[in-house]
């Protein structure tokens, strides 16, 4: 803070993000700067650990996060449909893995009709290039690294009277394409 930032970028999350920001709050950061960003601060697990914290402002409306999934995006009937099972099931909203792994599963059923097969590799080639349907909105699978990428939201944390666990609002929503511009293993050129 000796540098007086007009923002702080920040990548816990899960048990370590909730630490962080309450040891923020006890410190006054958030009387400090503009706007903290909080990767991944859009988590059940996260936002869980937060609520009364957004409950009672002490944010300041200041924090923003991303997700890879959120469940009250997209509206879309597979994401409605997976939440109200899940929440059905286990009394609580899907954080990103339980989306990711259900979707998973699927993925791997789609490859494994197409390949007609339960081969890896010939589940892997019937994947490349696909377009998936999942409840956090459609993931491309890319021939070149077999990665799923998925389309990122990031949104203000804010309380709603819809949940009972803050949620994201005012979202903004980074394309899979455009967020995943580069597989891990192409070089990007350094800027000057």
């Amino acid at each position: 803070m000796a540098e007086k930032p007009d923002a702080i970028f920040a990548t816990p999350w899960a048990g370590e993000g909730v630490m962080l920001l309450r040891q923020a709050l006890m410190l006054g950061v958030f009387d400090k700067i503009q706007i903290w960003w909080q990767c991944m601060g859009g988590s059940v697990d996260l936002l869980e650990g937060i609520s009364r914290e957004v409950a009672a402002d002490k944010f300041k409306g200041k924090l923003w996060a991303t997700a890879r999934y959120i469940h009250n995006y997209p509206d879309t009937p597979e994401n409605r449909t997976f939440v109200e099972a899940f929440r059905k099931r286990w009394g609580k909203f899907p954080n990103y893995s339980a989306e990711a792994s259900y979707s998973t599963i699927y993925a791997i059923k789609i490859g494994a009709e197409k390949a007609k097969s339960l081969e890896t590799s010939k589940v892997a080639e019937a994947l490349e290039g696909m377009e998936l349907k999942t409840p956090a909105g459609p993931r491309f699978i890319r021939k070149e690294d077999h990665q799923a990428i998925y389309t990122v939201p990031g949104g203000k944390v804010v309380h709603s009277p819809d949940y009972p666990i803050p949620i994201l609002g005012d979202l903004k929503i980074v394309p899979a394409k455009e967020y995943f511009r580069h597989p891990p293993f192409t070089p990007v050129a350094a800027t000057k």
